[in-house]
């Protein structure tokens, strides 16, 4: 069987290239440092870009998610007959790798060598 090529198909390929891009980029790394407020010493995390605190409130991982599902009613006189292709979402699909990480409006960094977990 041979498949004839559409320009879409590029914009689909564009579209892998950019989030693989931004996976990539390096954005400013929250840094972790000792904090004295009030004469307390404790540990935190500042973002270099607002040089405000961190906290797990307002720092994101933006991902994207893939699903193809599947057509439930195509080849039906209703859907033949009001030109209506029904698709079922039955789950939730497959999440894909972090693109990158969101500090209120602004993308970071993780701090240096920090890995992500996902529960």
């Amino acid at each position: 069987m041979s498949i004839t090529r559409d320009a879409g198909d590029d914009l689909i390929v564009q579209i892998a290239k950019l989030q693989q891009s931004l996976r990539d980029h390096p954005f400013p790394a929250l840094q972790v440092e000792e904090v004295t407020d009030d004469g307390e010493t404790y540990t935190a995390i500042r973002c270099p870009r607002c040089d405000s605190l961190v906290d797990a409130d307002d720092l994101y991982a933006v991902d994207t998610c893939d699903r193809q599902s599947p057509a439930e009613s195509l080849d039906t006189d209703w859907a033949l007959q009001h030109r209506r292709a029904t698709f079922g979402a039955h789950d939730l699909g497959t999440f894909g790798e972090t693109l990158y990480y969101l500090h209120d409006t602004h993308p970071v960094s993780l701090p240096d060598g920090w890995d992500e977990d996902w529960t």
